[in-house]
C-alpha cells in the first residue's frame, strides 16, 4: 500500500556537545530526527524533523552543502594538500567550515535561499539532497566531490548499532580521547562528523521501539600505502565500538 504524500518541517540546532550522552535518546521522539556530532569542534547539531500535512504552507528544499558542485581545482586541493603535507593542524582547518554550515543551514532553503527556521517542504525535496544530482555531466570547470575525472573523494564509512546504555558509555570514551588530542577527530569532522540516528527494535511496540541508535562515521580513504594522519585514534575507536556492540555494518 502506497503512503500518501506529506511535508516535513526541519530545524537545525547547533549547540555545545556537553550533554549529548544524556540528551540523545530524548531526540528520538522526532520521526526523522538525527544528530551530527563534531567532536573536535565540541559541537552537536540536532535536527528536529517531523512530518506535516501535505497542505501545509512551504516549498523548501535540501541542497546539502557537501553535495554541491565546486570548482575542480578546489576539489583536488582539499583532497590532497593536508595529507600530503603531513600537517595535522592544516588538516583541521576545513573542519571550521562548520560555521558556514550553520550560516547556510547546511543547505536547507526555504525557497531559493535560506531565510530562517523551520524549513518546510515536500518529502521528496527534503529527503533527497544536493544540486550535484542535476549538474551537467559535460561541465569541465565544476565537478561533484565524487567525480572520477579528478580522482575525487575516496572514503570509508562505518556504521554500528548500540543500545541506549552502551551508546552513552561509548560517547564518554570518545570525549576522553578527544580531550587528549582534539586534532585526532578532524578527519571525521571534515566529512560531517558522526551521524547519530535512531532505529526501531522489532521486539518492541511502536510507542517504545526507538530505543537503539545507529552511529555512522565517514573518513577519507588512503590511495597509497602511507598511513593517514591520526590513524591510531581511528583504530582505537574501531576497537571500542566492537567491544560495545556486536551489530556492525562496514562499507
Amino acid at each position: 500500500m502506497l503512503e500518501g504524500g506529506f511535508k516535513r518541517s526541519i530545524t537545525l540546532n547547533f549547540t555545545n556537545d556537553r550533554r549529548i550522552e544524556d540528551e540523545f535518546m530524548e531526540h528520538g521522539k522526532y520521526e526523522f530526527g538525527d544528530i551530527q556530532w563534531y567532536p573536535s569542534r565540541h559541537t552537536a547539531v540536532y535536527r528536529y524533523d517531523d512530518r506535516l500535512p501535505i497542505n501545509t504552507s512551504g516549498d523548501g528544499v535540501y541542497d546539502f552543502v557537501g553535495f554541491q558542485s565546486n570548482f575542480a581545482i578546489i576539489a583536488k586541493s582539499v583532497r590532497t594538500s593536508a595529507e600530503a603535507a603531513r600537517n595535522a593542524d592544516a588538516k583541521c582547518l576545513p573542519s571550521s567550515f562548520l560555521a558556514y554550515k550553520k550560516l547556510t543551514a547546511n543547505g536547507l532553503k526555504n525557497n531559493l535561499i535560506f531565510t530562517g527556521y523551520p524549513v518546510i517542504g515536500h518529502q521528496a525535496k527534503m529527503q533527497t539532497s544536493g544540486s550535484c544530482l542535476y549538474s551537467p555531466e559535460t561541465a569541465k570547470d565544476t565537478v561533484c566531490p565524487w567525480d572520477p575525472r579528478i580522482k575525487g573523494l575516496f572514503f570509508y564509512e562505518t556504521t554500528a548499532i548500540f543500545s541506549a546504555t552502551s551508546f552513552a558509555d561509548f560517547v564518554q570514551d570518545i570525549k576522553k580521547l578527544r580531550d587528549i588530542n582534539p586534532n585526532s577527530f578532524c578527519g571525521v569532522d571534515i566529512y560531517n562528523g558522526f551521524l547519530i540516528r535512531f532505529v526501531p527494535s522489532p521486539k518492541l511496540t511502536w510507542a517504545s521501539r526507538r530505543t537503539r541508535s545507529s552511529w555512522t562515521s565517514t573518513t577519507i580513504g588512503g590511495r597509497g600505502v602511507t598511513p593517514r594522519l591520526n590513524q591510531t585514534s581511528g583504530k582505537k575507536l574501531s576497537r571500542w565500538r566492537s567491544s560495545s556492540t556486536g551489530e556492525a555494518a562496514l562499507g
